[in-house]
């Protein structure tokens, strides 16, 4: 979608008829305007008591539809009908609802797959990998995607970078403290990148708020410390491993011997299984420290 196509930049004085009828003034790309409109209940449907983009007949299993124009959304709210119970909902239509020509058209979103998607989303954020989607969202022509990319991206990858530094100095605890430390930054360096986003769906996502810092910081703390947490669990489970594998194998060595020292009616442990007991029992208490 380019800027010029989104509902919440080329169209105005939008409203709701007959509970299905959107309608407004839409810009065309010559600059004059002209009014639209089209019925959402052709393009959205009633699934479980939830609005199902690509669908249809919402409207005749619901009751109490209003249009709601937000700064990044414009939600089509309402009742719908199911399993016997009046269920509110509501959705985003902006990311389907868009103007061509002066005109509004549906396009279906794929919520999932889709470069607006969750799985996307996931993807841009972790290290390295984000640079990789910035470069398929070129690819295909978008605009807005690649710079939300690259600024997601570049926020973890630089809160990795410092974590992996500071847990090979100072260790786990290190590693993790420097994650919040150095969030401030990230987050400096990604509303930069993000600062020539046109969309206003995907620039409202930078907004910098309290909440969002406290969030980016646990969600960089995430990413950050999966190498440093990776790292200590491994010195740690390795050490585990070995002394249960020696305290099993002397348990069974000594079930063993139990076992010929009664049918053989020779009851004495030798001297050698004691010391080596003894010995193991020591080196693994040596590595858990």
């Amino acid at each position: 979608m380019t800027p010029h196509e989104s509902i919440l930049l080329s169209a105005a004085r939008l409203g709701l008829r007959n509970s299905s009828i959107l309608h407004g003034i839409c810009q065309k790309a010559d600059g004059s305007s002209v009014y639209s409109e089209i019925d959402l209940d052709l393009h959205y449907g009633n699934k479980g008591g939830k609005f199902s983009s690509g669908g249809a007949k919402f409207k005749s299993t619901g009751r109490r539809f209003t249009l709601e124009l937000g700064e990044s959304q414009l939600m089509l709210k309402g009742e719908l009908y199911s399993n016997g119970d009046w269920i509110e909902d509501k959705i985003d239509i902006s990311p389907c609802i868009v103007v061509k020509d002066g005109q509004f058209v549906f396009e279906h979103y794929d919520g999932t797959l889709g470069r607006d998607g969750w799985l996307a989303n996931i993807a841009e954020r972790i290290p390295l990998v984000g640079y990789f989607i910035a470069g398929l969202h070129r690819r295909h022509g978008n605009q807005d995607q690649p710079r939300r990319a690259i600024a997601h991206c570049t926020n973890s990858t630089i809160v990795t970078a410092v974590v992996f530094i500071a847990e090979r100095a100072m260790g786990p605890l290190g590693g993790f403290a420097m994650a919040f430390l150095s969030t401030p930054l990230a987050i400096l360096v990604k509303n930069g990148v993000a600062d020539g986003i046109n969309d206003p769906r995907i620039r409202a996502q930078f907004e910098i708020t309290v909440k969002q810092a406290l969030v980016d910081s646990f969600k960089n703390n995430r990413w950050g410390n999966y190498l440093a947490i990776a790292v200590w669990l491994s010195k740690r489970i390795s050490g585990v491993i070995e002394g249960t594998l020696s305290r099993t194998w002397l348990a069974l060595s000594f079930i063993g011997k139990s076992i010929r020292s009664w049918w053989t009616g020779d009851d004495k442990v030798p001297n050698e299984w004691v010391s080596m007991a003894t010995r193991e029992s020591v080196q693994t208490k040596d590595r858990r420290i």
